[in-house]
């Protein structure tokens, strides 16, 4: 009589540790990934952001869900968020949102090209409190791989991670002495390129991070700023950055045709030789600092071709940048 009434038990608690068992196996098999990543754009750089968003969702596991915080000033129009939101029927893990920077770093001075769109990641802790990393993303960059290894980076206490910038290797030493002192920290052996960035929000918001990005700003009385954003997060954040290997922000200006590692002034400098091949060789971001595709035909100048005909304004496209694409034709 025991023995069947302990067989019987037995069979229940087994039947019962597999359903469990079946319902945790189900549950991580259709749970999601999410991925926050942040972009910064002015009505200017609409499609090559629709181009870097389908890199971006084509190369990451569709079970992996992207919500993409638009970054925007006032002036930006409703035509172009409609162009981006396109994006969204075509993936339908990805959602979209808009944030409006109104009057943010609108007084914070300017470099050559750089617009006040460059100041507004350096807000980004403050503007998502309740995440605790993000990527942004520059719009001028291809994704090529799964962002999810991006993602999942352990960057420890750092308040960010990213890949190094030439000014590392600044060949005159005069001239990055110069930018040392004006950033006010002990050498450039932590300067990254801003461009991709891995954000460790928890952290950056501990050591009110933002407000010492407008601090550093206003010290400045209206002096030029030589690398805007990327100055400020050089000079703010040394001591807990950590550099990611340069494949995750391939920077195109950076290739010298024809030259081996270490025969120019800067490859040596940034990464070891391994990590250099590989970046040129199997990139998993490429970030068209410099020239654009769209306007001069450079290296990996196919890559951002082939992901503008996969989206949603195409056509659009290439009636815009036209002369590129009848040059990239050939």
């Amino acid at each position: 009589m025991n023995m069947k009434v302990n067989k019987k038990k037995f069979i229940i608690f087994f039947s019962l540790l597999c359903t469990i068992c079946f319902i945790i196996f189900i549950f991580l098999f259709l749970k999601k990934t999410v991925i926050h990543t942040i972009i910064t754009i002015d009505n200017n750089y609409t499609y090559p952001a629709l181009v870097s968003m389908t890199s971006m969702l084509e190369n990451t596991d569709k079970k992996t869900c992207f919500e993409v915080h638009v970054l925007v000033s006032d002036s930006f129009t409703d035509e172009n968020k409609n162009k981006l939101k396109k994006i969204e029927e075509i993936y339908k893990n990805c959602k979209i949102s808009f944030v409006c920077m109104e009057n943010e770093f609108s007084n914070a001075p300017l470099e050559k090209h750089f617009t006040v769109a460059s100041y507004y990641r350096l807000a980004i802790p403050k503007l998502f409190p309740d995440l605790k990393r993000c990527i942004y993303l520059d719009v001028d960059t291809i994704i090529l791989k799964d962002l999810t290894n991006l993602a999942n980076i352990n960057i420890g206490k750092n308040y960010i991670g990213a890949a190094a910038d030439a000014v590392r290797a600044e060949p005159q030493q005069d001239k990055k002495e110069n930018y040392r002192e004006f950033l006010g920290i002990p050498n450039l052996d932590q300067c990254i390129n801003s461009g991709v960035l891995l954000w460790n929000l928890d952290e950056c918001r501990k050591d009110t991070i933002t407000e010492k990005f407008k601090a550093f700003i206003e010290s400045k009385n209206d002096e030029k700023i030589p690398s805007v954003d990327q100055s400020v997060i050089d000079a703010v954040c040394y001591g807990k950055i950590l550099t990611l290997p340069f494949k995750f922000n391939v920077q195109t200006y950076l290739y010298f045709s024809g030259k081996q590692y270490g025969e120019d002034d800067y490859s040596a400098k940034i990464c070891n030789e391994k990590e250099w091949n590989e970046a040129w060789n199997d990139p998993f971001i490429i970030h068209y600092a410099g020239d654009k595709p769209w306007k001069a035909s450079i290296k990996f100048e196919e890559k951002w071709w082939e992901y503008a005909q996969k989206t949603p304004c195409w056509d659009a496209i290439k009636e815009e940048y036209k002369t590129a694409y009848n040059k990239f034709q050939g």
